[in-house]
């Protein structure tokens, strides 16, 4: 038959009961010991222990417990490892020596360095100077001494170019327009190598090499540079642009009979010299606004073209914009919907029909924006 949970509880209460009276019973016949340490009961292994010390500290004056136990300790650890006891040193009483300082030599080093440090900010300011002075030389409007090199940034509205100076190139006289970090064939003949004159780079560096001659003249490879990171690539103001054209401007040519009198034919050439610059009139129909952001590369004589036009006004906004009337994408003019691309380019920048109700016909379609620079 099986017990009931009562009946299960009473025997064990029982059997703890008869359990506590043993221990009771134990406890008052032999009363526990405890050790110096608390709550640690001196147990018949610990009594042997402690009467075995005894008595070899009765036999040996120079046994020391402390010692014994770290080298019982390091024995199970390490193995046969003889713990020894450190020594302390004593310490030596004393005056420490003062280091002595020799001033002559320390005001003659710091003497040095000041005069070291200033011949390095006599430098600095020197190389300021010059990069000022060659950077005032290279302000041009027309930029014929400097690289052609253009990038315009469409998302951030952003025109940049490339200030450095031109540098001949001995096989094209086409990659002469530009620096070296922007020529686009190496700078030796490779006729005798791969068959043709012409070699294109493929890294732009600063010795406008390809990779086999750039290892032979610097003994490395060149370091990829992005377009933007090239040194004398600046952005471009378009109105200090407008005002540097407007005082360049500016210069009047002077009369014939003062050109004559110093020798200047009316051609405008010198006797047996070539005039370098051309005086340029302000015409009437400038009224100092910025001129257009086109530019492109023709297809045919790959070489950089420029629109000279000015500007026109939005009529939306009712602000200057940043291209001429031939080069805007979309029509200028009201409408309901989204304005419409402008298909046949003219001066106004409208569609074919608000610039019929301005002018009473329809523009004129060239075809091609080449023939429209040209027209212009």
């Amino acid at each position: 038959m099986f017990e009931s949970s009562a009946t299960k509880r009473r025997k064990a209460k029982e059997k703890a009961a008869v359990i506590a009276a043993a221990l009771e019973a134990q406890n008052k016949a032999a009363p526990i010991i405890y050790t110096s340490v608390p709550g640690q009961k001196l147990t018949p292994a610990l009594q042997e222990m402690q009467t075995s010390l005894a008595k070899v500290a009765q036999s040996n004056d120079a046994f020391d417990l402390q010692l014994a136990q770290r080298w019982m300790t390091a024995d199970k650890k390490l193995g046969n490892f003889h713990y020894t006891k450190k020594v302390k040193k004593a310490k030596k009483r004393g005056v420490k020596k003062k280091k002595q300082v020799n001033y002559e030599e320390n005001s003659r080093l710091k003497q040095a360095h000041e005069r070291a440090k200033q011949a390095k900010a006599k430098m600095r300011r020197e190389a300021l100077r010059q990069r000022l002075e060659t950077r005032s030389k290279l302000v041009s409007v027309s930029h014929d001494s400097v690289c052609r090199w253009t990038f315009y940034d469409r998302g951030n509205r952003i025109e940049y170019r490339c200030t450095n100076a031109r540098q001949d190139h001995p096989l094209t006289a086409e990659q002469s327009n530009y620096c070296k970090y922007h020529m686009t064939f190496c700078l030796n003949d490779h006729s005798a190598m791969h068959g043709k004159i012409l070699r294109p780079l493929e890294v732009q560096n600063k010795l406008a090499l390809c990779q086999i001659c750039y290892k032979q003249e610097a003994r490395g490879q060149p370091r990829p540079i992005p377009d933007l990171e090239i040194p004398g690539v600046a952005t471009v103001d378009r109105t200090m642009n407008a005002r540097l054209a407007l005082i360049t401007n500016s210069a009047v040519p002077k009369p014939v009979a003062e050109m004559l009198a110093q020798g200047v034919g009316l051609d405008g050439e010198e006797m047996g010299k070539k005039k370098e610059e051309k005086s340029i009139v302000i015409q009437d129909r400038d009224d100092g606004r910025p001129i257009c952001r086109w530019t492109r590369k023709h297809p045919k004589t790959k070489e950089r073209w420029r629109c000279h036009c000015k500007v026109i006004k939005i009529l939306k906004t009712k602000s200057l914009g940043t291209e001429c009337g031939w080069h805007q994408a979309q029509c200028i003019g009201f409408h309901m919907s989204k304005s419409p691309p402008l298909v046949i380019p003219n001066e106004l920048g409208l569609c074919p029909a608000h610039y019929a109700a301005k002018k009473g016909s329809a523009p004129k379609n060239y075809g091609d924006e080449w023939y429209v620079i040209e027209e212009i």
